[in-house]
């Protein structure tokens, strides 16, 4: 999976070097959330990791006047659960697995209630915390990360 890698290549922050999960504890983790993972995020994090994300993304965002909601860390997967715990006691949706958050807090998350496409593939949703909103992200998790990437094919970056 490359898109991941290059996301990372891009918006990793320097300091913060990602950190792999592997895949016997990614299943574990699965079978306590009663969620199996759509395939490319599983593979992302078993081949790249999560990993905090450079201001450098944000700047981006702003400065081109992008409707792109920034990522500023893609959470480690055996912090899922506690995390979820957390923002579902906060009045996070139940069905929602929030594996990533913006530099406001907001999350971007799995639902448990989409059904998967014939490659296993769920759409990315994103929780407004301050408004208790969930709003379709993307298509993928893929797709998800692609926006990102196309930051740098915008005329004057």
């Amino acid at each position: 999976m490359t898109t991941y890698g290059d996301f990372l290549d891009m918006w990793c922050r320097d300091h913060c070097k990602p950190r792999k999960t592997s895949t016997n504890a990614i299943k574990k983790i699965e079978a306590e959330l009663k969620f199996v993972f759509p395939p490319r995020y599983r593979e992302a994090m078993t081949s790249y990791g999560s990993s905090g994300v450079s201001i450098a993304l944000l700047s981006a965002i702003v400065d081109l006047n992008l409707n792109l909601r920034d990522v500023s860390e893609i959470t480690r997967p055996l912090e899922i659960q506690s995390e979820m715990k957390g923002w579902q006691n906060a009045g996070m949706p139940q069905h929602l697995v929030p594996f990533a958050s913006d530099c406001s807090g907001n999350l971007f998350c799995f639902s448990r209630n989409d059904k998967p496409d014939l490659a296993g593939e769920v759409p990315v949703h994103f929780f407004d915390h301050d408004f208790d909103e969930v709003e379709l992200e993307a298509d993928s998790f893929e797709d998800w990360i692609k926006g990102f990437l196309e930051i740098f094919n915008q005329e004057n970056f």
